[in-house]
């Protein structure tokens, strides 16, 4: 139930990303493509995050129209 989960802004990719990348012997920089599913904006945005991809906040900071005026994601 979403009203039990202590914290609507990180997904069960902090568990099981760091539990997939240890299997397969790899860090998140080892990956060259990600096909991740989006069912909200927002998801694909953590699912990011929590997978080690970006640190928290950092996807925003990376977008094509953020003030930084980079364009390259955040790796």
């Amino acid at each position: 139930m979403i009203s039990a989960m202590p914290d609507l802004a990180v997904t069960a990719g902090t568990v099981s990303g760091p539990a997939a990348f240890k299997q397969a012997g790899i860090t998140a920089a080892d990956v060259d493509l990600l096909m991740g599913y989006d069912s909200f904006t927002i998801t694909a945005l953590l699912h990011l995050e929590d997978l080690g991809f970006c640190a928290k906040g950092e996807v925003v900071r990376s977008s094509p129209t953020a003030s930084s005026g980079r364009e390259a994601p955040c790796r």
